[in-house]
């Protein structure tokens, strides 16, 4: 009679072994340089600077056709 506990299922040890280290192994942390600047605030910078090139086309526009 087989009940609970009686006997172990047949595995691979192998496969197990390297199941159990994909899934509660440790993990491959990305490491981030100290030097370099967060993205976030390359991203802030990038903007700006698309919005002050954007307002002076927008005043050069309004300059050029308060001349004409």
């Amino acid at each position: 009679m087989s009940g609970k506990g009686d006997a172990r299922r047949p595995i691979d040890e192998n496969e197990y072994r390297d199941n159990y280290d994909k899934i509660f192994g440790k993990k491959n942390k990305r490491k981030v340089k100290v030097d370099e600047e967060p993205f976030h605030i390359r991203n802030a910078k990038h903007l700006i600077d698309v919005k002050l090139k954007w307002e002076e086309k927008q005043k050069n526009k309004r300059d050029s056709k308060e001349d004409s």
